[in-house]
């Protein structure tokens, strides 16, 4: 199959010569099929898929990219999103974008991006665009009594069918919580604080490529990473959300009917928790419409899925190129997303050298069944 280079902007890319929701129009009933869906000169922190059917890419602040969002259109051209100025952060652009984390599309088309603010040590921010009207929705600042001092904004899910946003804040550990941001009111909620279902594991060793994950200074001297709540998801109907600790075995679940209620004491949400199966330490997790949780098993270089059949946790696909896999979501085609962020061959992981190898991976996989494009 032929392929093109595309340079912008400090960005690398390859991908297959069709639109993106007939890249890989494949299926069988043998093993799952893997192909590349993109090449990136600088590693990717999340994917979704506009109502368009785009691939929008949030680019790793660990690398320092140019572009923040860069958009794989379905025409096959590849541009900064959602404008040049915002997606380089050039001044003049009508919202300043720091470091992009996370990305999700809601029910209405509005494209929601997390900015964790960490690359500049900027104020932490919640921003709507509206992707079909391409205009600026909305912007919630992340501040305030939601956040502490550690908080470090890493994943992002927006509620398909009411007007709300869950986002993981691992913190220092043990202060790992969850954010419960209302849309439409823009008030952000601090709930589960502490509990063992957002704090680390110390029982757990979190392995990728091989070794023990540290996080070193210049000098040598070790670092805690920040290992609480990480990855989390909503099922098809957003009825629960399903999340853990990145140091952790177990996926935990909940009702987003009680993390909607700000009447509800923390004690008596604590107690809405569910242990719902073991899993292995991951950084990102999606659910198909049959309730399967598909895994980015980090250890293992690999997808894998707690069945819904029987909660049982098996290796879906596994290949070498799987570097700490990230970001999955379902295309339009109906296919599992992800990158290989290699984000433990960073600079932050290796006393300040950054160790990766270029090109990073946008990957495609056959999955066990369709689910919400997106997400």
């Amino acid at each position: 199959m032929g392929r093109w280079m595309l340079l912008l902007t400090g960005c690398l890319l390859l991908v297959a010569p069709l639109p993106l929701q007939a890249i890989f129009p494949w299926r069988s009933s043998g093993e799952p099929q893997v192909r590349e869906a993109a090449q990136l000169a600088i590693g990717a922190s999340d994917l979704t898929v506009s109502p368009a059917g785009s691939l929008i890419v949030a680019m790793q602040g660990l690398f320092r990219p140019p572009d923040r969002l860069i958009e794989l259109t379905r025409d096959r051209t590849f541009e900064p999103y959602p404008t040049p100025l915002i997606g380089r952060n050039l001044d003049g652009a009508p919202i300043q974008l720091d470091s992009v984390q996370s990305v999700q599309v809601d029910g209405g088309g509005v494209v929601w991006i997390l900015d964790n603010g960490r690359r500049s040590d900027t104020p932490p921010q919640l921003v709507g665009w509206d992707h079909r009207q391409e205009k600026l929705h909305r912007v919630i600042p992340l501040v305030g009594a939601a956040l502490r001092p550690g908080s470090i904004l890493e994943q992002l899910a927006v509620d398909g069918s009411e007007p709300f946003a869950y986002i993981a804040d691992p913190a220092s550990g043990p202060d790992a919580a969850l954010l419960v941001v209302n849309l439409e009111s823009g008030l952000v909620r601090r709930v589960l604080q502490g509990d063992y279902s957002v704090t680390p594991n110390p029982a757990v060793r979190v392995v990728v490529g091989g070794q023990e994950l540290q996080v070193r200074r210049l000098d040598g001297t070790e670092l805690v990473p920040s290992a609480g709540i990480h990855p989390l998801a909503l099922d098809r109907r957003s009825d629960y959300l399903y999340y853990g600790p990145m140091q952790g075995n177990m996926l935990y679940r909940i009702a987003t009917e009680h993390l909607r209620n700000e009447q509800l004491a923390a004690a008596d949400l604590a107690s809405q928790v569910e242990r719902y199966a073991p899993r292995p330490p991951a950084t990102s997790i999606t659910l198909d419409n049959r309730g399967n949780v598909y895994v980015g098993d980090l250890a293992a270089n690999a997808i894998g899925i707690i069945h819904a059949s029987d909660k049982q946790y098996r290796i879906h696909v596994s290949d070498p190129r799987f570097q700490w896999p990230h970001g999955l979501c379902f295309g339009a085609d109906g296919d599992l997303y992800f990158t290989a962020s290699q984000l433990h061959l960073s600079a932050p992981y290796n006393r300040g050298e950054d160790r990766s190898l270029r090109p990073f991976f946008v990957f495609s996989a056959e999955a066990l069944a369709a689910g919400t494009p997106g997400r």
